[in-house]
């Protein structure tokens, strides 16, 4: 979660990009990625997930970018058992 609900100063408007730190490209065929909570879009662009805001953030809005990524893109130093589309229907 990158802007949680009820923050004391509250932002109008949002964007996060994220991408892997050996600058591997990413993209519909190697990841997944879906904004939570605000009006707007997630998207790939220029080999990263971006994901803003179209509309101002209201008092009752949040950001949360999710994003999946393809066995073998990183090594992660934490694994959580279950599958990612049961973390997805949660989320969802």
């Amino acid at each position: 979660m990158f802007i949680s609900r009820g923050m004391n100063t509250f932002p109008t408007d949002a964007s996060v990009t994220v991408h892997l730190a050996d600058r591997t490209a990413l993209d519909g065929e190697n990841a997944g990625v879906w904004g939570l909570g605000y009006n707007g879009q997630a998207v790939f662009e220029n080999g990263a997930a971006k994901a803003y805001t179209t509309s101002p953030l209201e008092g009752d809005n949040y950001v949360i970018v999710m994003l999946q990524l393809d066995k073998g893109l990183i090594e992660p130093a934490r694994f959580v058992g279950g599958s990612f589309d049961g973390v997805k229907n949660r989320a969802f």
